[in-house]
């Protein structure tokens, strides 16, 4: 480069060049920002019947991340069920992954009736 701010240095002690040798501004040659997000899939089905007096069993959900494979330890999940009192209830799962990315939420309904 000529002049100007010094290239910085990747993760990896490269520099930030090109295959060229062209200094690419601070961008990791050959390490793209990773701007997919991850995905999350319901374990079970999405709407769960229980009268009420049931016992609910949360059955969870899965996620995984095109970089970071297997996320679903960092998924979190709200809501609550309260199988004494009729109603619908909604558990909701998020994750990002470790970029940042968030995940399109993904909702169980629990029908105690």
């Amino acid at each position: 480069s000529s002049g100007g701010t010094p290239a910085e240095t990747c993760s990896d002690g490269i520099q930030n060049q090109d295959e060229t040798g062209i200094d690419t501004g601070g961008v990791c040659s050959g390490s793209p920002s990773d701007s997919t997000p991850p995905v999350i899939t319901l374990t079970g089905d999405a709407t769960i019947n229980l009268v009420v007096g049931d016992t609910y069993t949360e059955q969870g959900a899965t996620a995984s991340d095109d970089t970071d494979g297997d996320i679903t330890a960092n998924i979190i999940t709200t809501g609550t069920v309260d199988t004494a009192t009729p109603g619908t209830y909604t558990i909701r799962y998020n994750v990002l992954d470790v970029a940042g990315n968030p995940a399109v939420e993904v909702m169980r309904e629990v029908v105690v009736s």
